[in-house]
């Protein structure tokens, strides 16, 4: 149990970031217990995607705890602050950060406002003691599993202090070179931060791949750090791998634990000098020895989004709200909704004759207005008229995808001292306040109607009149009527809220690239074309949904097109045991991130597998593969639940547009695009040629 004494150890960043002690070591008082609880909820948030998105985290109890302990936080930096800036604490006459980021704002041209230095503080204090706790944690449990390396510590520690038990000087810390060597070799194998992101500023040509300027590139250091082709036998903990003469070839970004470049860690010197003093005191006194082994110590883990009762309890509630005989009734939206889209790329078409049209703006507006009127029962005209509704969802689209690609906008007091937080938050007002409204009328209009709301009329495909209709939200609240364990209203608005952000988008972007493949291949979309013929003849009356069941090639066309470009492109889960792979055994408990995108085009399954042949759906093809080689709805009970609905959506638009056009694409599948994080989205215009087909 040695990282709590040392978590406590290291709030040692409290004195030398805001000039105050805490007393970490010897009390628990609430400041200190607080910094506990809110690195450990951060540290859980990061490893979980969905929880980035303010409105899940927030309703969830975490994120309420996490919210009322960043308030106290907050309080605590902001009184320390104004008590230095009148210069109350006349004890203490050390310096601390704060009091050198007051000196140097005060010189500045552009001093930093009283939130920006507050944030900066805030941000030391975390960096500064949770990253460089696990180091020391690492670095002795290495040597507790090494006593002969350990050994050599001791000889050094002796040479240079002998019996004296005076604290060490800083020139008695700079002749420790093997201790020196020995922190490096721990942050090679246990890197404290074992993965980092930057922004690319330019495009960047690896082998056939072109990654755009804009998009986030990851980088893996624990990976770096193992890499056998560099460092030879890697789990072998050798701290000489680090000796002058052993590292003069090596390439300089084999060892990166603080990253590299002008975007690497400003605290490093501070962090290492701190890991030195600390295991010099520790080891002058004591030798120690570990309990586990490298291959034995598990590390890593998370909490899952919620606890997996609670996640089977929403599941069996919402399950029978995409029954399939269900799934009909909302489709008469979508056919409408399809006219509309068609509708307007005419417009644009005959605006601009000749001319490419960027389909991906059109496919938003599309798939927004059928998921509000499908999920919330509102027609919000989006692609009519810019509402102040939609034009919020967009922005919020557009800053979620942002701030998932910006890890250091996950921790919330950064993210809202920003423009761009303040406009999240401004934007998530508005739209939670739009979802509540219209939950709060729902309700009361199936109160006035005394309840009567489920479909009643079998004999009627859509029984009901469009003023009428029913949505995702009112069978929600049929099905939450009859629980035995309710969902609260925030719940409700929350389940309300995720259909609407899953269901928009990303349905747009599988459209935009179903659409982008047949424009490349001619010869499948003539048969598409075919099919069409084949099915609808001359009439321009909407597709019904057993007309829709018909279109063979068009179903193998999407599902080619989710394998080349699936949406998610990778999704993670939570392992309930150990799992074995090779020689190494992945623990319960820790998140396990598979690549969809990878998976879709290993080449051991997928012949060519860039190549677009919807055929590879035939059932004569299907039937010996893997049924885990294509997922892009993942797989097992926690797969995605709308996918019939966004299935029947993609075949309802596509029918729509295809049976008016031919199309064909102005880029190809090696030059176009694409990037973001949990969406597949195009990083460029998606420019397609129409031509009509009569």
């Amino acid at each position: 149990m040695l990282k709590p004494w040392l978590g406590n150890g290291l709030l040692t960043s409290t004195e030398t970031a805001m000039g105050v002690d805490v007393h970490a070591q010897e009390v628990a008082t609430k400041y200190t217990s607080t910094v506990h609880l809110t690195s450990s909820l951060i540290m859980k948030r990061m490893l979980r995607p969905w929880l980035w998105i303010e409105w899940l985290f927030y309703s969830l109890p975490s994120g309420k705890q996490f919210k009322s302990a960043l308030d106290i936080l907050h309080g605590f930096t902001k009184e320390v602050y104004y008590r230095n800036t009148k210069n109350v604490f006349c004890k203490r006459k050390r310096q601390a950060f704060l009091d050198l980021l007051l000196d140097q704002n005060a010189k500045a041209d552009t001093p930093l406002s009283d939130d920006e230095l507050r944030a900066q503080v805030d941000t030391f204090m975390f960096e500064g003691h949770d990253t460089t706790a696990v180091a020391i944690t690492w670095t002795l449990f290495l040597l507790g599993n090494n006593l002969e390396h350990q050994a050599k510590v001791h000889e050094e520690l002796e040479e240079v202090f002998g019996d004296s038990e005076t604290p060490a000087s800083g020139k008695e810390l700079s002749k420790l070179k093997y201790l020196d060597r020995v922190i490096k070799e721990t942050l090679r194998i246990f890197p404290s931060v074992p993965i980092i992101s930057r922004e690319l500023t330019e495009d960047v040509k690896i082998d056939n791949y072109i990654l755009p300027k804009g998009v986030m590139v990851s980088l893996s250091i624990l990976l770096t750090h193992r890499n056998p082709a560099v460092w030879l036998d890697p789990l072998k903990f050798d701290p000489d791998r680090f000796l002058p003469e052993n590292s003069k070839n090596r390439n300089p970004y084999a060892y990166v634990p603080f990253s590299a470049g002008p975007r690497n860690c400003i605290g490093q010197k501070f962090a290492q000098l701190e890991e030195k003093i600390v295991l010099t005191a520790i080891l002058r006194k004591w030798r120690v020895k570990s309990v586990k082994t490298v291959d034995t110590i598990k590390f890593g883990g998370s909490l899952i989004l919620r606890p997996s009762e609670q996640w089977f309890h929403d599941r069996k509630l919402i399950g029978p709200t995409f029954h399939f005989s269900i799934l009909d009734h909302f489709a008469v939206v979508v056919f409408e909704k399809a006219e509309i889209l068609a509708k307007c790329l005419q417009k644009e078409i005959e605006k601009n004759p000749g001319k490419a049209v960027n389909i991906f703006p059109f496919m938003i507006n599309a798939t927004l207005d059928i998921i509000c009127e499908t999920a919330m029962g509102v027609d919000v005209h989006a692609q009519e008229v810019a509402t102040k509704y939609t034009s919020t969802v967009h922005l919020t689209s557009s800053l979620i995808m942002k701030r998932m690609l910006r890890p250091w906008h996950w921790i919330d007091w950064l993210f809202y001292s920003l423009p761009s937080g303040k406009q999240f938050k401004s934007a998530l007002d508005i739209l939670h306040g739009f979802t509540k409204e219209v939950i709060n009328k729902r309700k009361i209009e199936r109160q006035s109607q005394s309840g009567h709301t489920e479909f009643e009329n079998e004999d009627n495909e859509f029984n009901i009149d469009k003023c009428k209709r029913q949505a995702f939200l009112d069978l929600l609240l049929d099905q939450n009527a009859k629980a035995d364990t309710p969902l609260t209203d925030d719940e409700l608005r929350a389940q309300v809220d995720t259909f609407m952000f899953a269901g928009h988008d990303t349905t747009a972007v599988a459209i935009t690239w179903t659409l982008f493949l047949l424009g490349n291949n001619l010869e499948h979309q003539a048969k598409v074309h075919e099919e069409l013929e084949k099915v609808f003849g001359d009439s321009e009356t909407p597709a019904s949904v057993k007309e829709l069941s018909k279109l063979k090639y068009l179903d193998r066309v999407i599902k080619e097109t989710l394998r080349i470009f699936p949406i998610a492109p990778v999704i993670s889960r939570e392992l309930t045991e150990d799992v074995k792979i090779d020689n190494y055994i992945l623990p319960k408990g820790v998140m396990v991130s598979l690549s969809i995108l990878l998976t879709h085009r290993n080449p051991a399954v997928w012949l060519d597998p860039l190549k677009f042949d919807p055929d590879r759906f035939l059932p004569e093809n299907s039937k010996n593969r893997n049924p885990y080689a294509y997922v892009p709805f993942s797989a097992g009970p926690r797969n995605c639940i709308g996918q019939k609905f966004a299935q029947l959506e993609e075949k309802i638009v596509l029918t729509a547009i295809l049976r008016k056009w031919r199309v064909k694409s102005v880029k190809t599948v090696d030059t176009i695009k694409f990037g973001g994080s949990l969406i597949l989205r195009p990083s460029e215009d998606v420019l397609i040629h129409f031509t009509p087909k009569k």
